[in-house]
């Protein structure tokens, strides 16, 4: 049995903050970022509510090589390139 977790306005705040970029945030990236919406929230809360999104198949986490998740918001099936070069 699966658990319903209630739809929060700080994880809609920040399922907005991922799906309003073209690039691929860090989670520290969507932290700043929603912080000029909500200046009380916290960064364990954006990162439980990142978590959260990509266990629900809302947002794709994803390993850019950097050794930090990135994400987005674009759920569609679509790829990612990365310069050999510069990273």
């Amino acid at each position: 049995m699966t658990t319903q977790r209630r739809d929060t306005k700080q994880r809609q705040t920040v399922l907005a903050a991922v799906m309003g970029r073209s690039d691929h945030p860090t989670a520290d990236e969507i932290y700043a970022e929603v912080r000029r919406a909500d200046e009380k929230i916290s960064r364990g809360t954006v990162y439980r509510n990142l978590n959260l999104l990509v266990e629900q198949g809302e947002a794709l986490r994803l390993d850019c090589g950097d050794g930090v998740d990135h994400f987005d918001g674009d759920t569609r099936p679509h790829y990612h390139f990365a310069c050999r070069g510069c990273g």
